[in-house]
């Protein structure tokens, strides 16, 4: 895995441990690629979908920068809708747009890209879609 993913999901987790509604929502916590066992609902899954050289198309050296796609999945085992969405607003005013940290990095842009839910086996499931440009320092 490529350095930019640790310093990016770095960055993630720092801007979720502050005081915000979102993590104070996630009891199971934020967990990379997948949650452990018996988590306790709700929680948060991230991961990183791909990424790309953000000038591969320019002229410019494509070491300068990357694109990254970033998938959130909050799960969520209540009988209604109504947490899940609620979760999903949360995460969208922590992350939308947001200011992460990454080291040797310059954030340029945190920008949603789409979501969905749905449910399977009686767990509410929101995913959250983002594309992170990050210019080399």
């Amino acid at each position: 895995m490529a350095d930019f993913y640790t310093n990016v999901g770095t960055g993630i987790k720092t801007l979720f441990d502050t005081t915000n509604d979102f993590s104070t929502a996630m009891t199971g916590g934020l967990w990379y690629q997948e949650a452990k066992q018996k988590t306790t609902f709700p929680y948060c899954v991230y991961s990183f979908l791909g990424d790309k050289p953000m000038y591969w198309m320019a002229a410019s050296n494509p070491d300068e920068g990357e694109d990254i796609l970033c998938q959130f999945s909050v799960f969520d085992k209540t009988a209604s809708a109504i947490n899940i969405n609620k979760y999903e607003g949360y995460l969208r005013a922590l992350f939308d747009w947001a200011n992460i940290t990454v080291t040797s990095y310059t954030l340029m842009e945190m920008r949603r890209t789409g979501s969905v839910t749905l449910r399977v086996d009686d767990v509410w499931q929101t995913t959250v879609t983002y594309r992170i440009k990050i210019d080399k320092d």
